[in-house]
């Protein structure tokens, strides 16, 4: 994806944050939008429902499977149509229990098991075992892959 022409998108929040250009450029990429009040908020944890959201905006992959349907994910919950497309291209995945749980916060973990799945970094699936030696976060990890 090019940038547009479009000003540089500023938010207020970022003024004096060590990540203003990273996100300004993501933001003339359309990847990122920021929040409905106008700021972007970069200390906040990102929700599995933004990252697909992100996933989505940032790659075109194939689809790898049908969506299938989250008990927590109505028709009209405002990242629906992300998490299905996120999860048919193999970034994310539910829970057991049928769930996606969209709100949930995400670990830095997290981000980089939905990566290397979704962009088929490796020849098989991740799993957090795999991680442990790399990261101090992947005790509230749940799933072989999310």
């Amino acid at each position: 994806m090019q940038a547009s022409n479009a000003p540089i998108r500023s938010f207020p929040d970022l003024q004096n944050h060590w990540a203003k250009e990273f996100v300004e450029a993501l933001a003339a990429l359309g990847l990122v939008s920021g929040l409905p009040n106008g700021t972007f908020a970069p200390d906040r944890p990102l929700s599995r429902a933004e990252l697909a959201v992100l996933v989505v905006n940032a790659f075109n992959r194939p689809k790898e499977r049908s969506a299938v349907t989250f008990r927590d994910v109505g028709t009209t919950f405002w990242g629906k149509s992300a998490i299905d497309r996120a999860y048919e291209m193999g970034f994310v995945n539910g829970f057991p229990d049928g769930t996606f749980r969209p709100g949930s916060q995400l670990l830095r973990a997290d981000a980089f098991l939905a990566l290397v799945n979704g962009l088929d970094l490796i020849s098989t699936w991740v799993t957090i075992g795999d991680l442990k030696p790399f990261f101090d976060d992947t005790s509230g990890l749940s799933l072989i892959h999310i």
